[in-house]
């Protein structure tokens, strides 16, 4: 989810990223108290207590600004959570931890949560199309798909068919949370211990079935 003005020109100045920084975490800030009204680049610039000039000089427009913004949120939560996964012992810790890190890391930043999914779900393209929600859909489920198979090639998971788990365990995810927005008294680590609980008994080897007889 890059920019247009991140993917050509000159490298940008030290100066600059300064700037664009701080306007995406005015960004961040008033789309998280305002909803995606806030997202509008006059209110931007206000938060920012800047021009509005200004911002379309580091941006261009909206869309590149929304875009960098739900790219900032989920690259600080890859951040977060990817090095935890990838540290685990193996694809049953991986599942775990990968749940785990997710609610860990957004119950410490909520207005990142809030901001990004006020985005996703609100801003669309020319079509009418939600290009950044259906985006993030599907590099989610590809990357949970491919938690998932591994553990079935290693032989921790049982035989289950990949897709309509990795969808139910994103969903799963997206839906506590859309818990907590509503309610920010939710339990977010009482919510993730029973999202391990369940999904470890989804994909658990079953023991075999049958055996010798008694005589």
């Amino acid at each position: 989810m890059r920019s247009k003005n991140e993917s050509t020109g000159p490298k940008r100045t030290f100066i600059e990223e300064a700037r664009r920084n701080q306007i995406i975490e005015a960004t961040i800030a008033v789309v998280a108290e305002e909803g995606y009204a806030g997202a509008a680049l006059g209110r931007v610039a206000q938060r920012a207590q800047i021009s509005k000039s200004v911002v379309v000089y580091h941006f261009g427009g909206k869309d590149e600004l929304v875009e960098a913004t739900v790219q900032q949120i989920y690259e600080e939560i890859g951040g977060a959570v990817g090095p935890r996964v990838k540290a685990a012992a193996n694809s049953r810790e991986r599942l775990r931890t990968y749940i785990e890190s997710q609610f860990a890391f957004l119950e410490m930043h909520r207005d990142r949560l809030l901001t990004v999914s006020y985005l996703l779900m609100n801003h669309r393209d020319r079509e009418g199309s939600l290009y950044l929600h259906d985006r993030a859909e599907r590099i989610n489920l590809e990357m949970i798909g491919a938690m998932l198979e591994a553990g079935q090639k290693s032989g921790e998971f049982r035989a289950f068919a990949v897709k309509p788990m990795a969808a139910t365990l994103m969903h799963s995810i997206h839906g506590a949370l859309g818990q907590w927005v509503m309610d920010p008294k939710l339990s977010l680590p009482e919510y993730a211990r029973e999202l391990v609980t369940i999904f470890e008994l989804a994909t658990q080897r079953l023991p075999p079935t049958g055996g010798a007889r008694r005589t």
